[in-house]
C-alpha cells in the first residue's frame, strides 16, 4: 500500500484540513493505533475514503497523531496534498465533544 505519513503532536486543540486532487483515503491515528495499522492489525482512526476535498476534522490537544494519506493507484504528485493545522480559540469540552469521547475510547484500548 502506498501512503504518505505526517506525524505530529498537538499541545492544544486544532482543526486539521487536508486538500487533495484525487480520491484518497485519509486516516488520522493516535500513536498506538498507527503501530497496529503498520502491523496489519485491526485499528481505529478518524477519517476514511474521501472523494471530495477538503477533509476537515477537529483534533484535541495532548496527543501524538499520524496523518496517513493512502494514495491508492496515484502517486503523491497526482494527489498533490495540502495540509493545514489551525488553532481553535477555545479547547473542546470532553463531555460535550463526540470526537474527544471517541478518542478516549480508542486510547483506552491501547
Amino acid at each position: 500500500m502506498k501512503y504518505l505519513r505526517f506525524p505530529f503532536k498537538l499541545n492544544n486543540s486544532k482543526t486539521l484540513t487536508v486538500e487533495f486532487d484525487k480520491p484518497v483515503s485519509i486516516m488520522v491515528f493516535v500513536d498506538g493505533q498507527f503501530q497496529r495499522y503498520k502491523e496489519g492489525a485491526s485499528c481505529k482512526y478518524f477519517g476514511g475514503p474521501q472523494k471530495d476535498s477538503p477533509y476537515v476534522t477537529k483534533l484535541p490537544g495532548g496527543y501524538k497523531y499520524h496523518l496517513v494519506i493512502e494514495l491508492g493507484k496515484y502517486d503523491k504528485n497526482a494527489v498533490n496534498p495540502r495540509i493545514e493545522l489551525v488553532g481553535n480559540a477555545s479547547a473542546p469540552q470532553p463531555t460535550k465533544d463526540p470526537v474527544i469521547a471517541e478518542l478516549d475510547a480508542i486510547l483506552d484500548q491501547d
